[in-house]
């Protein structure tokens, strides 16, 4: 998107593609608050009065920075009058905060992933410096997006930010670094739980391979279309898809640990007395769905 292809745009058609922008952003809100209302009890009861670790800690603050995000977002998306400078700092804020929580979904994920590697170091260190790399591309690229952030006032009196111009690119290569991580990720948890679903068929087993497949295809789909509009999409619509994704990370990458704690809860699973509910962990899952444990260490 450039300055001149917006400044060609009438007027009416601009405003019309800023508002859709601010209902995709309230609609996301509401897939939050909705996704939160939903799985409020598997957090009490598989969450609260437990051992904190390193993934309720991530957990934690995956589940809920997205509503300071989210405030953030909506402030920027439907104040009235609000100044240039004050719009280009709470971009800032919000785009940091995106990142960030991003970041904090894919650690998740990640430990997730170890988890079925049978709590492998190697796997671990490989995507730890994966992770790294992925993560300090996007920094990089955001860090120098930035200052290239040009914001004017939106037409016809429309509430909120108008982020008129920018170099876009860069605003994608974090997405894309993502990607192309998930799309490892994905590579190896397809490949490693097709290994051991055929040895074993315990539930813990299976939900760390279907729910990882699920959650990752789905991450996969949205990543991708979220970098074609920011980088060849409709002129004034860049951000369309950005809290999106950024939710979407959060509340699969919570669900993925919340269905992994309660599935190991159900009985036989609890009939084991060295289960402790936190990641990392050590997997040792029987062959069979009746006497699958998980020993020595913790999920």
């Amino acid at each position: 998107m450039s300055a001149a292809a917006v400044q060609a745009l009438p007027a009416d058609v601009l405003a019309a593609r800023l508002t859709t922008v601010k209902y995709a952003n309230v609609s996301t809100l509401v897939v939050l608050v909705l996704d939160y209302l939903l799985t409020f009890d598997l957090e009490v009861n598989h969450m609260w009065g437990h051992t904190w670790g390193s993934a309720t800690l991530l957990l934690f603050v995956s589940r809920y920075s997205p509503f300071f995000d989210m405030g953030t977002i909506m402030y920027y998306s439907l104040a009235r009058n609000i100044s240039l400078t004050r719009c280009n700092q709470l971009h800032s804020v919000f785009t940091w905060l995106n990142i960030s929580g991003i970041a904090v979904g894919e650690a998740i994920l990640t430990l997730r992933t170890y988890a079925l590697s049978g709590q492998k170091r190697g796997v671990m260190l490989g995507f730890a410096i994966l992770f790294i790399i992925s993560t300090a591309v996007g920094v990089i690229s955001l860090a120098r997006f930035m200052p290239t952030a040009v914001y004017t006032k939106p037409p016809l009196n429309t509430p909120g930010c108008f982020l008129a111009d920018g170099d876009f690119v860069l605003v994608a290569i974090p997405y894309a670094s993502a990607l192309l991580y998930d799309i490892v990720l994905v590579g190896y948890t397809a490949l490693f739980g097709w290994r051991r679903l055929r040895h074993s068929r315990g539930p813990l087993i299976g939900t760390l391979f279907r729910d990882g497949i699920t959650y990752f295809i789905f991450l996969l789909v949205v990543s991708i279309i979220n970098i074609l509009i920011v980088v060849a999409g409709p002129p004034g619509m860049p951000g369309l898809l950005n809290s999106f994704l950024r939710v979407v990370h959060s509340i699969f990458s919570t669900r993925a640990l919340l269905q992994v704690r309660r599935t190991a809860k159900k009985p036989p699973l609890s009939m084991s007395s060295n289960i402790n509910l936190d990641i990392p962990l050590d997997l040792g899952l029987e062959t069979d769905d009746r006497t699958a444990i998980v020993r020595g260490g913790r999920i």
